[in-house]
């Protein structure tokens, strides 16, 4: 931002000064905060909008913790938004009975975000999330450097005695918060990874689903917010 003749009389020089203070100021700060907030990034949905539902395979009693955590997103500042469009009773993943594995229901699946309960046979896993990219535009010199045309999430119906599902009271002890676990997954929708520079569990993209008051993070924190706001900005 800053042009240099070869000779500058006083006043001329004081401006220069003033414009190298505020390019300085302007500058350091905003390279500082992409540093620190554009780690674990996998990718970016397509469209900042996106549809979502809750199939009826969530339990009842639990629908409404994973319907606050969207809101939660939603009310974080950054500029993507997750529109409620109601409950289904399909899938839009199913597992194969004999390979394991998950597979797209094809005719049920769409573009929009679905939460589903499923049975995962890992007993380390609380949910998965199910990302699909549009390969035709990977970069792999952009961060992020995929682009995701859906994603759509799993709770582990094998692991729902531990989850607490009541969205006004904090979980004991030996459960996971059911908000906080759809804050997270909601987060890998939006593109996020888990988050490597936390080392204690202090954001809800923290690699280790924990229990009780620890990992209680009903809203997305400071360092979650400034990550998606690296990929999509502010409202």
């Amino acid at each position: 931002c800053l042009g240099f003749g070869l000779w500058l009389s006083r006043e001329a020089t004081m401006r220069l000064r003033s414009t190298i203070i505020a390019c300085l100021l302007t500058a350091t700060p905003i390279s500082f905060a992409a540093a620190q907030y554009s780690n674990d990034l996998t990718a970016r949905q397509k469209s900042n909008v996106r549809k979502f539902w809750i199939a009826n395979s969530v339990p009842a009693e639990c629908q409404r913790a994973i319907y606050e955590a969207a809101l939660a997103w939603n009310a974080s500042g950054v500029n993507a938004t997750l529109v409620w469009s109601g409950y289904v009773d399909d899938y839009a993943y199913y597992k194969n009975t004999v390979d394991g594995k998950f597979y797209e229901w094809v005719g049920h699946n769409t573009p929009d975000t679905w939460s589903q309960g499923s049975y995962i046979d890992d007993p380390a896993i609380w949910g998965y999330h199910f990302p699909k990219y549009d390969e035709s535009l990977t970069n792999w010199s952009a961060n992020p450097p995929k682009v995701a045309v859906d994603g759509d999430t799993a709770i582990n119906l094998n692991r729902m005695p531990e989850f607490h599902c009541n969205y006004t009271t904090n979980p004991p002890s030996d459960k996971r918060d059911m908000q906080s676990h759809g804050v997270h997954e909601y987060g890998h929708v939006w593109g996020l990874g888990h988050d490597s520079q936390d080392t204690t569990g202090a954001t809800a993209m923290y690699r280790l689903g924990l229990k009780g008051l620890p990992g209680l993070h009903r809203r997305p924190e400071p360092r979650d917010v400034g990550r998606a706001k690296f990929i999509y900005g502010s409202k």
